[in-house]
């Protein structure tokens, strides 16, 4: 049954609106959202949910010398703690940062779709790096990274909340990938930029990138948690947990532990599908969102008739999904489920039910880059589907013609960036014999 909780975040924005009343507020949350509450239990909830402003730097300095509350001491203690928790807190309480709906991302930036573009195109290019590096080439990867590092001073400088997490996440992938010298020149790069680059408002930006500066890679996994933890908390208390936003910093938090070790249960981590599932629904982004990340984590152990098994599930939901009603999430899960079934698959030799699958998620790549804003996403699948069948073709499996133009297309695609001997030379990335300077 709904509930007042359930609006949380709606209600913490009404509340922190100057000149609406309570009265005001219970008669807004009940028309738009159909929930009746009395003033008593909506109290209890505002005294519960106890929403203040941040801490200010006078309170630090008197907690640190009368030395009484060791709980506070220990969070200022923490500059890394301090400055992300006031760093989310003044931004709910500043109204900088909105909550739309329960279903949507919070609007955290006047420029959200462009920043949100700038963000997905960098992730999307140190992966898509990544996986050209798999396939042994390392000049392409070096250039799809240098790419990624265009955009990390449009990062650091931007307002949108994901902004900072997603680049400290980036940097300890990189590390655990094996790649620690781009890891560390990640973290230094971002670090320098987003001390000195930032517009007067982002003082407190700079600040956390200076505690990004002063950590070192191997305190980059415990940075990363307490940043994640700080979101967590934060979120769950201005927004409650039935908002998407809570959902995806449990998610984070959930990554983040299962990037531990393959002793990690996977039960253990994620959220219950039978409770997102009776909460929300099958189809719902929740419960899609965590099979995807149990297959895949399944791929990462090589775990590949697992994968397979979940994989055919997240496919099956997601096309549950309406055409109409949600068409990026039908096909972005889709996509996902196909692409994860295919390569496990094909790393059990079964290659020509792996032929079939990963052409059909190669089709629909295709497909979800003819809506507007969805170029680019699965660029680092789209490398590895093709290389995989264009191998295969050369056995006579499939269209030999056909994927060595999508591997020529590819090349096409990447020549357009600067490839110089110093730019190479700044990523540390080395230049074979073989490789073609275009």
């Amino acid at each position: 049954m709904t509930s007042i909780d359930d609006f949380k975040g709606h209600i913490f924005e009404l509340y922190s609106t100057p000149g609406l009343t309570l009265t005001d507020i219970i008669a807004k949350i009940e028309r738009e959202h159909n929930v009746t509450a009395t003033r008593a239990v909506y109290k209890n909830r505002l005294k519960k949910w106890g929403f203040k402003r941040n801490t200010s730097r006078s309170e630090v300095l008197t907690t640190l010398r009368e030395q009484e509350d060791e709980t506070k001491i220990q969070t200022f203690r923490d500059p890394a703690r301090y400055e992300v928790s006031n760093y989310i807190k003044g931004s709910f309480e500043g109204k900088r940062w909105k909550v739309k709906d329960n279903q949507s991302i919070i609007n955290s930036s006047p420029n959200q779709d462009t920043e949100v573009q700038v963000l997905t195109t960098f992730l999307t290019d140190i992966e898509t790096g990544c996986s050209n590096f798999a396939m042994g080439n390392g000049y392409n990867g070096g250039l799809y990274w240098r790419k990624a590092f265009d955009n990390i001073e449009h990062l650091v400088r931007g307002d949108y909340h994901d902004h900072l997490l997603n680049i400290v996440i980036t940097i300890n992938d990189l590390k655990e990938r094996g790649y620690s010298s781009v890891a560390e020149l990640l973290k230094s790069y971002a670090s320098q930029l987003g001390r000195h680059k930032q517009p007067s408002e982002g003082h407190i930006r700079a600040l956390i990138y200076r505690e990004l500066g002063n950590a070192s890679l191997d305190q980059m996994p415990h940075l990363e948690e307490i940043i994640i933890a700080c979101f967590v908390e934060l979120f769950e208390r201005y927004l409650g947990d039935y908002c998407y936003n809570s959902f995806v910093m449990h998610m984070n938090m959930a990554r983040r532990r299962l990037r531990l070790g393959d002793w990690v249960d996977l039960t253990d981590v994620l959220p219950a599908l039978s409770v997102l599932d009776h909460k929300f629904a099958v189809s719902d982004r929740r419960p899609l969102d965590v099979i995807r990340v149990r297959v895949e984590t399944l791929f990462k152990r090589k775990k590949y008739l697992e994968v397979i098994e979940h994989s055919r599930s997240l496919v099956e939901r997601a096309e549950l999904i309406g055409t109409q009603d949600d068409p990026w999430q039908r096909h972005y899960f889709s996509i996902k489920g196909f692409y994860y079934m295919g390569m496990s698959l094909f790393s059990l030799e079964k290659y020509e039910e792996a032929h079939i699958i990963l052409s059909k998620c190669f089709d629909l790549i295709e497909k979800f880059y003819t809506v507007q804003h969805n170029f680019a996403l699965f660029d680092s699948e789209k490398v590895e589907i093709v290389e995989r069948l264009y191998q295969r073709s050369q056995s006579g499996l499939g269209d030999a013609g056909r994927w060595g133009a999508e591997k020529e297309k590819s090349q096409e695609a990447i020549s357009s960036i600067d490839n110089t001997v110093e730019l190479l030379e700044e990523l540390q990335i080395e230049r074979s014999e073989n490789d073609i300077v275009l």
